[in-house]
């Protein structure tokens, strides 16, 4: 009998430290996504003011001069009036390019936490 409640009693205080020690990991998870987050963040702010400047260097210059077609400078869901951003000979509209900036940001941001583990 004293055996089962000494097993009992070790048993409870591991169930105990390992749902300690999973508080404990998963505050530390939940410190660095906030990091990532805001690393994410940041370089989303800089993709996409690169955007912009990319985009108002082109209005200086005269653009790539290639040419724009109607539908090229809709949007997805044909809405347009989107500016459209030229690419070697890839045209995209803007605010595509700028989902592209903050797609990148929190893959790069994603990647350094997961080198971080």
């Amino acid at each position: 009998m004293a055996d089962r409640k000494e097993y009992e009693r070790a048993q409870m205080e591991a169930t105990a430290k390992a749902y300690a020690a999973k508080i404990k990991k998963e505050a530390e998870y939940e410190a660095e996504r906030e990091k990532a987050d805001l690393a994410a963040a940041d370089l989303g702010k800089q993709y996409r003011a690169a955007v912009l400047r990319y985009q108002a260097a082109q209005r200086e210059t005269g653009g790539s001069h290639l040419p724009v077609s109607a539908e090229a400078a809709e949007s997805v869901d044909r809405s347009g009036g989107s500016a459209v951003l030229p690419v070697g000979q890839l045209m995209i509209p803007q605010t595509d390019a700028l989902i592209c900036a903050d797609g990148i940001a929190r893959l790069q941001a994603g990647h350094e936490w997961a080198l971080g583990l």
